[in-house]
């Protein structure tokens, strides 16, 4: 006996139903843990995942030389040490990021074969504004990375600073 045609097309509903329905429903959403809008309900990834983009953008770059002026030193007028001042702007996408920043640094690197020591006054103009007395001490031909200097947080472009480096006393070699 064959079943009524109202039985036949109410079980094939059933079973379309019970096939399609589930997989309609996935929530879809950003299913990555690491981006900033994930979606913990989502089951399906749709693409639209964001992320936290940095970009640092190099603003200022200039050396300053530094030559000793006391006319007793064997090296006198002769260019001992080169600074070099950089800049730049630690920019984010979102604020959630973090906070755009404007950091200095400075490197310096010593020309003679001697040790050198010296106190000095390091300047940096607008935005930075920072004023820092220390004493520096660079061996014999070398590099002295002094690394960031400072950083203020901007929310705006930072623009390029001006600086200088200004003896404080006189320079010994050793």
């Amino acid at each position: 006996m064959k079943p009524p045609l109202s039985t036949s097309l109410l079980t094939i509903t059933f079973l379309l139903l019970t096939v399609l329905i589930p997989s309609g429903c996935k929530q879809k959403g950003c299913t990555d843990k690491n981006a900033l809008n994930y979606d913990n309900a989502a089951v399906e990834n749709d693409g639209s995942c964001i992320y936290c983009e940095t970009q640092v953008t190099t603003l200022l770059y200039f050396r300053t030389d530094i030559y000793d002026n006391n006319s007793n030193s064997q090296y006198y007028n002769v260019e001992i040490v080169s600074a070099a001042f950089s800049s730049d702007n630690l920019s984010y996408n979102y604020k959630t990021c973090g906070t755009d920043t404007c950091r200095a640094y400075l490197t310096m690197e010593n020309f003679i074969n001697k040790t050198i020591d010296f106190d000095c006054e390091i300047h940096l103009d607008s935005p930075m504004y920072y004023t820092y007395t220390t004493h520096i001490t660079i061996p014999p031909n070398s590099t002295l990375n002094l690394g960031e200097i400072n950083s203020v947080q901007s929310p705006i472009n930072c623009g390029a600073p001006s600086g200088y480096i200004a003896l404080r006393d006189t320079i010994t070699y050793h």
